[in-house]
């Protein structure tokens, strides 16, 4: 430690020779936040173990040692977390494997082995009525590749969410609670087609007052323009006859009468009944 301070120094203040110019330059690497390290100590020894595990995340991340990692396991096995604390443990046992310390790997195994029963397993499965073109399988938002399927995952007790999802299809998502010990199974349900609009099929309208004003727009991009229609009381170019007026009144009034044709247009407006079914 005094070393790299040294090593600081000469980067901040390089010695100058008059002849040789100024000196090579010490390479320097991060100095490892030591005090962030004994701070997570302090908070561990009073068991404000949420606090301390990320200081000890980020001094691994900043300068990754063995000895921060075993840390980092302990205090995640402490705060709870077991199956995040399994998987810190696997890696300080690597890492102390290559750099041959038994003490580390004896720590290791020993909590490994201590643990393992307390940590709750989920088992996501995929029945084949559910099984998919391009099904995606997503635990906590990581992918379930579909080897995973079927197969116990280790996870930290508490809420967890299952997502299921697919081209043209509904999503499908369930959450769920587990506790220390438990194993619990997860069935993915059947993923419904999704709904849409028949080949050209376009939503016109609706049938009744309140789609007068939309039918009259309609009617204008429904086919070519005739000549215009007054639909006033009393003679005159244009008007529409009593007698046609009277039919198409009635047409209206018909329930199962979809096709209205609008005075002075030769092709009819589809208009939907009430409401249009998706399929």
């Amino acid at each position: 430690m005094i070393l790299e301070h040294h090593i600081a120094d000469a980067e901040r203040y390089p010695l100058r020779d008059a002849k040789a110019g100024p000196v090579r330059k010490f390479e320097q690497r991060p100095i490892p936040p030591c005090e962030t390290v004994f701070d997570a100590r302090r908070l561990m020894e009073k068991k404000h173990y949420s606090e301390a595990c990320p200081k000890l995340a980020e001094s691994q991340r900043l300068d990754p040692g063995g000895g921060t990692l075993l840390n980092l396991a302990i205090c995640h096995e402490k705060e709870g977390k077991l199956a995040t604390a399994k998987s810190d443990y696997d890696e300080a046992l690597a890492v102390a494997t290559r750099d041959k310390r038994r003490d580390r790997q004896q720590i290791a195994r020993e909590r490994l082995a201590a643990i393992d029963g307390a940590i709750p397993r989920i088992s996501v499965v995929v029945p084949i009525a559910s099984d998919t073109e391009g099904l995606e399988v997503k635990l906590d938002g990581l992918v379930l590749r579909r080897a995973a399927w079927g197969v116990a995952t280790p996870v930290d007790p508490g809420a967890h969410v299952i997502e299921a999802n697919a081209p043209a299809r509904s999503s499908w998502t369930r959450s769920i609670v587990i506790e220390a010990s438990q194993k619990k199974t997860v069935e993915v349900g059947p993923l419904a087609l999704l709904s849409a609009l028949p080949p050209g099929g376009v939503v016109a309208g609706v049938i009744g007052p309140e789609g007068a004003g939309l039918g009259g727009v309609l009617g204008g991009i429904a086919g070519p323009a005739g000549p215009s229609t007054s639909t006033s009381s009393g003679s005159g170019a244009g008007e529409m006859p009593s007698d046609e007026r009277a039919a198409n009144d009635g047409g209206a009034r018909a329930a199962s009468d979809t096709i209205v044709r609008e005075p002075g247009h030769t092709n009819p407006v589809y208009i939907a009944a009430l409401s249009v079914m998706l399929v």
